[in-house]
């Protein structure tokens, strides 16, 4: 997924400078619950869960491209660095 602009994030004491973000989908439908994991150093992002599950369905790609930038919202360097699993 790539991102409009460039953010830079503090991973491992090093600033790391990117607009792609790896994205790995986790389906628990026994759960109820969409976990998104962005790049190989952050937590995974909660899409959907509980009834928002039931309403998405057979979600596609954009849909949940168009989810991760709902969720990261206005300041995604922020929202993302929240994420960022420390040494």
């Amino acid at each position: 997924m790539i991102l409009q602009t460039p953010i830079a994030l503090m991973i491992n004491n090093e600033q790391v400078e990117t607009s792609n973000l790896d994205i790995l989908i986790m389906d628990h439908q026994s759960r109820k619950i969409v976990l998104a994991r962005l790049g190989p150093a952050f937590m995974p992002l909660i899409l959907w869960r509980g009834n928002d599950y039931d309403t998405a369905g057979d979600y596609t790609q954009t849909q949940v491209e168009d989810r991760i930038l709902e969720l990261l919202g206005e300041n995604p360097q922020v929202r993302l660095q929240s994420l960022v699993i420390s040494e």
